[in-house]
């Protein structure tokens, strides 16, 4: 079995920080995104995987995942054009050959393992396999209705769902899913939707099957999403991990916390869980639960918890706490004591600049 990977689209919730990078290799506990689903099929054996890219971020792709792939054969599949999950599937078409595949859509984080959908899926041989779960917002997912286990009608993002059940975002196919993508026509959003082609599955007899699941799993799709998965990450570190030239003085750390080769901490406090990246430095600062800071970065004289901040980027001598917040990278953050005592701000398109207002 083989596995793919759908990493298209434009981000557009997740803007300003899907400007400079696809929104997949944005970091949960400092790993990219699509990290994760790489490294559940690979604890699933499955170690031929697709990913599909669209051609301004192949190169990024392969940069930042150059690093943490080790014993899986990483193909990279572009799509010229957005123009649906089932397209970007067809793209795939030489890759897949005639094995069976395992569909991951790269934007998803799911807190679960794979290989018992693998082997049950081996072991029933349908054409198609949907994992589900149910959810109180159903209108906003591919939804399906089955009998007992089997699939008998899917719709995507339908206003009156049938049922409580949503796709999780993981598909298991045979290569029959590609006849039924040739048959279709673009959808009412103008797009070549996969609950279609796993509709004409259904309505050509084929077996098409879902298995519920009851673990944690998120669309990260926007802000909040991107700090809920981080959560839900940091939540499962153990104890304290310090890799090798890291640095600690007068430092008080408590709670889970990991911090990468090279970091320096100086007269500061870190409760965990949190992660720090390598060569990062915290001076004078606060680091609360639930914040992963990258690589590289500066935090002097400030405070902050359940954030995320990426590469290289300089936080300094910032009054209040941050808190909640996703920094992107290469950001200079600064507080001055300088007069005029004026707020100045380079802000990009698609910018969110929250700022407490003080009661009189």
């Amino acid at each position: 079995m083989k596995g793919l990977i759908l990493c298209g689209g434009k981000g557009t919730r997740l803007r300003p920080y899907s400007h400079s990078r696809p929104k997949h290799l944005l970091p949960i506990a400092n790993q990219p995104v699509i990290q994760y689903a790489i490294d559940q099929m690979k604890d699933a054996g499955i170690l031929e995987i697709g990913i599909v890219v669209p051609p301004c971020f192949q190169s990024q792709f392969a940069d930042t995942l150059s690093r943490g792939c080790a014993g899986v054969d990483i193909r990279y599949i572009v799509q010229q054009e957005a123009r649906g999950l089932a397209d970007a599937v067809r793209c795939a078409r030489s890759f897949i050959g005639n094995d069976s595949f395992l569909l991951f859509l790269g934007d998803n984080f799911y807190a679960g393992e794979l290989h018992d959908l693998v082997d049950r899926f081996e072991a029933e041989k349908p054409e198609a396999m949907l994992l589900v779960s149910r959810v109180a917002n159903p209108s906003q997912f591919g939804v399906v209705q089955f009998e007992g286990q089997r699939i008998v009608r899917v719709e995507e993002k339908p206003r009156h769902p049938a049922s409580p059940f949503a796709i999780v975002g993981i598909y298991l196919f045979t290569p029959a899913v590609f006849d039924m993508i040739d048959r279709l026509q673009p959808s009412a959003r103008g797009e070549y939707e996969i609950t279609d082609a796993v509709q004409g599955l259904i309505n050509h007899g084929f077996t098409v099957t879902a298995v519920p699941t009851d673990k944690w799993w998120r669309d990260t799709g926007q802000p909040e999403d991107l700090l809920a998965c981080n959560r839900r990450v940091l939540l499962e570190l153990r104890g304290e991990q310090y890799e090798t030239g890291v640095n600690i003085e007068s430092s008080l750390l408590e709670g889970p916390v990991v911090i990468r080769k090279g970091a320096h901490v100086e007269n500061s406090v870190i409760r965990g869980p949190a992660v720090i990246g390598a060569g990062t430095r915290i001076i004078r600062s606060y680091i609360g639960p639930f914040s992963a800071i990258g690589d590289d970065v500066l935090v002097e004289d400030s405070e902050m918890e359940n954030c995320i901040v990426l590469e290289r980027t300089r936080i300094r001598n910032i009054a209040r706490r941050i808190d909640e917040s996703i920094i992107g990278g290469d950001v200079t953050l600064e507080g001055s004591r300088r007069y005029p005592r004026s707020l100045r701000v380079q802000l990009g398109d698609h910018s969110r600049l929250y700022l407490p207002v003080d009661e009189e």
